[in-house]
C-alpha cells in the first residue's frame, strides 16, 4: 500500500473521530434544555378543548336532529314527485288520504288536505304536515307535478 494512502485513510479517521465527537458534545448540549409540554400548557390545552366540547356538543345534536327531519322531508317529496308517472302508466287515479299510503308507520305524517293525482299524471295537490320531535312543518303539494312546498 502507498504511503499516501496510508496517510489518507489516518486522516480520514481523525477527521471521523472529530465529527464524532463533536455530535456528542452537541448532543450533551441539548440535553440540558428539556424538551415537551409543561403541565401548565397541558392542562390549558384540556380546558380549551374542554370548553369547545361544551360549546358544539348541544350544537351537533341539533344539526344532526335536522339532518334527519331533511332526509325524510326529501323521501316524502320523492316519492310524491314519482306518483303521476305512476298513475299514468296504470291508468288509474290516486288519491292520497292516509299517511300509511306514502311511509312507514314509524314517520309522523298527517295528511291535512287528501292528495290526489288523475289517471292522465295530472297531480291535483294536496297538504300534509311532517311531525319531528316537538316540531311541526307544513307542505303544500303544488299542481301539475306534484312538487312539495314548504309553508312558512
Amino acid at each position: 500500500m502507498p504511503t499516501s494512502a496510508i496517510f489518507q485513510i489516518e486522516d480520514q479517521l481523525a477527521l471521523s473521530k472529530d465529527l464524532h465527537r463533536g455530535f456528542f458534545m452537541r448532543r450533551s448540549m441539548f440535553t440540558a434544555s428539556q424538551s415537551g409540554f409543561t403541565l401548565i400548557e397541558l392542562l390549558v390545552t384540556l380546558v380549551l378543548l374542554g370548553l369547545v366540547t361544551t360549546l358544539l356538543g348541544p350544537n351537533i345534536n341539533s344539526w344532526l336532529t335536522s339532518r334527519q327531519a331533511a332526509a325524510t322531508r326529501d323521501a316524502i317529496a320523492n316519492q310524491l314527485a314519482g306518483l303521476p308517472l305512476e298513475a299514468n302508466m296504470h291508468g288509474e287515479s290516486i288519491v292520497i288520504t292516509d299517511p300509511r299510503q306514502l311511509v312507514p308507520s314509524d314517520i309522523n305524517l298527517q295528511i291535512t288536505q287528501r292528495i290526489e293525482v288523475l289517471a292522465n299524471g295530472f297531480c291535483v295537490g294536496g297538504a300534509f304536515e311532517l311531525l319531528h320531535q316537538e316540531r311541526v312543518e307544513r307542505f303544500l303539494v303544488n299542481q301539475p307535478f306534484c312538487e312539495v312546498q314548504r309553508v312558512p
